[in-house]
């Protein structure tokens, strides 16, 4: 009788620790949040991230994010290991994409802008003393690029309302922040 009781105890035992195990599995996967996604023409590669720290892999973090309650960011993404990229809700029912990368000659691609988005508007302005060249088509596609503190900054959208991100950039500009990690 004793070693069916020992029995039944050693595959309880068993039982808890794989279930403990694959809890502790899952748990690190959502905590990580790692997913891939190669762009359909297969030119970049997202890792998905709960937090904008892209620090171990690209040197950087996002430390501030602008946020309201018509502004939300939902998605937090580096890209090509080099390019954070965070995308926004923007009530009603529109999206933004904020993308920062520390500061090279080719500045920060648009992967969803190369995609035959061609713009009927071109202009520079300065907000904050910071240049940013602006674009915008009759489609509703906007763009706003920028560089500070040696970081380059690109703001897009499609199908948005129009000058949506003309009365936004003073506010990205103003509360996005970068800090190199050392």
């Amino acid at each position: 009788m004793e070693s069916i009781v020992w029995f039944y105890l050693f595959w309880a035992a068993a039982v808890l620790l794989a279930a403990a195990l694959a809890g502790v599995a899952v748990l690190a996967l959502r905590m990580r949040r790692y997913k891939h996604m190669v762009d359909p023409a297969g030119r970049e590669v997202y890792y998905s991230y709960a937090v904008p720290d892209y620090a171990k892999t690209a040197g950087f973090c996002v430390e501030h994010c602008p946020q309201s309650e018509l502004l939300h960011p939902t998605a937090y993404w580096l890209v090509d290991d080099r390019i954070a990229q965070i995308v926004y809700d923007l009530a009603p029912a529109q999206q933004l994409t904020l993308r920062a990368a520390l500061h090279c000659a080719a500045g920060v691609p648009c992967a969803e802008l190369e995609r035959g988005v061609s713009y009927d508007s071109a202009a520079v302005c300065y907000i904050d003393g910071v240049q940013v060249a602006l674009r915008q088509s009759n489609s509703g596609a906007a763009s706003a690029a920028w560089t500070r503190d040696g970081v380059d900054y690109l703001l897009y959208g499609e199908g948005l309302q129009m000058n949506a991100i003309g009365g936004l950039l003073p506010t990205f500009i103003a509360q996005t922040a970068v800090r190199r990690e050392a």
